[in-house]
């Protein structure tokens, strides 16, 4: 089921996403994303959040206007639908979307890429210098 983050979910939320980053990126030191945290709670009551759940909180996605500001979903739940049921769900009440996503995390702009995505652009992340690519849907 996916419905709106509430406020009861944050704790959840946090320790997927840090779970996630300090996994998929590997190549950013671990002190940045645990910086992030307190950034990261702001953030979220400012975002259109949505959760995916099924008996207990598995994913999410974030989205402020139509940029997704990111796309979480627990480890050992990966590579089951989750992501795409997120990104489906977003799509329908927006015309077009648009992301950032490293460019060494390929397994996330591959995921992109089968949803529908397409690179524009290459950049870098202003906060660390990461490589990523800018891409949108349609």
């Amino acid at each position: 089921m996916i419905r709106p983050m509430q406020k009861s979910d944050m704790t959840q939320i946090k320790t997927i996403w840090l779970q996630t980053n300090l996994s998929a990126h590997d190549f950013v030191p671990s002190d940045y994303w645990y910086e992030q945290l307190e950034f990261l709670e702001a953030a979220m009551f400012e975002s259109d959040v949505y959760v995916y759940e099924d008996k207990k909180l598995l994913g999410f996605i974030g989205l402020s206007s139509d940029f997704v500001e990111g796309l979480f979903v627990k480890e050992g739940f990966q590579s089951q639908g989750i992501g795409k049921r997120l990104i489906d769900h977003v799509k329908e009440s927006h015309e077009s979307l648009a992301l950032t996503v490293y460019q060494r995390n390929w397994r996330a702009w591959r995921f992109y890429m089968r949803q529908g995505f397409v690179i524009k652009t290459n950049g870098f992340d202003e906060f660390n210098g990461e490589p990523d690519y800018f891409m949108t849907w349609p």
